[in-house]
């Protein structure tokens, strides 16, 4: 039993919110910190600095909320070590995906997706050529970067495919567990059905498993491109807003004879982000 703490965004809104039974707003897109100038303001952390970005909160609310939650790459811890019984999902989550994509929302049009995602639900994988197992997602493409715990990183001759399609690691839904160290053929640490397997593309978008047992990921949501849509004043952030955490679970099959013992633990995921300015490159963000 995995135990995770609430996310909350401080300073979503200047006024009340409140609705009858029935509506379903407010929700993430009614983001407005300045009413008065329809103004929804994000403050995104990014190294020393505090970067401001500012977007159109009748339009562009969850924009502000998505900059907020915005990571080019997410990190983490793994062992799938089996002699530990070890095994380890990544849970990813993105709290703001359907305001991108959900054809209620969005249209119905195959490419009425919103940036950063590049593709509608319903459109399946490599855009619209569906097959039964991907007839209702919204695919984009993610790298998967492993490193064991020597430092040593698995071997680069590896194939590659077409970024930002091909042979990638993708994640499909708005929420997903990832599957890690799958060339063991054991479940996660959730036993989750419809689990995915992340697996290693160290030159690009080869799918090979894991050479290693334990070390750390580095999960790149930016390494095809994907970034959001400028703010205001041209501030644009890559990858995708993205929250989660790593579920790992241990077995004991020898506390005592016939006893059998699990531990687990939830590790939030590590994230960074950045940032570009559109309209002056050579500026960077401020």
């Amino acid at each position: 039993m995995y135990a995770f703490d609430a996310i909350a965004v401080d300073g979503f809104s200047d006024i009340a919110q409140h609705t009858g039974p029935g509506n379903p707003k407010p929700n993430l897109s009614t983001a407005v910190t300045d009413s008065a100038h329809d103004v929804a303001t994000a403050y995104v952390a990014i190294g020393n600095a505090m970067i401001k970005a500012d977007y159109a909160a009748s339009t562009r609310g969850v924009d502000a909320v998505s900059a907020v939650l915005m990571a080019d790459a997410l990190y983490n811890e793994f062992n799938s070590d089996p002699t530990l019984g070890a095994q380890t999902d990544f849970l990813v989550t993105f709290p703001t995906k359907q305001f991108y994509v959900d054809p209620g929302i969005v249209g119905t049009a195959i490419d009425n997706y919103q940036a950063p995602f590049e593709e509608v639900f319903g459109g399946g994988y490599a855009a619209g050529k569906t097959t039964p197992a991907d007839a209702g997602n919204s695919c984009d493409a993610v790298s998967a970067k492993f490193v064991n715990r020597d430092a040593a990183k698995p071997p680069s001759n590896l194939l590659c495919g077409t970024p930002p399609r091909g042979n990638s690691n993708f994640v499909c839904s708005e929420s997903q567990a990832l599957r890690v160290g799958a060339h063991h053929s054991a479940p996660g640490a959730l036993s989750s059905r419809g689990t995915y397997d992340l697996e290693d593309d160290s030159t690009c978008a080869a799918r090979v498993a894991v050479p290693f047992d334990t070390g750390t990921v580095a999960l790149g949501l930016a390494a095809y491109g994907l970034q959001m849509r400028p703010s205001s004043d041209g501030k644009v952030f890559p990858g995708l807003p993205a929250l989660g955490f790593a579920a790992i679970n241990y077995i004991n099959a020898n506390v005592t004879p016939g006893v059998l013992s699990n531990y687990s633990a939830a590790y939030p995921h590590r994230s960074s982000a950045s940032c570009t300015n559109s309209t002056n490159p050579q500026g960077g963000c401020q």
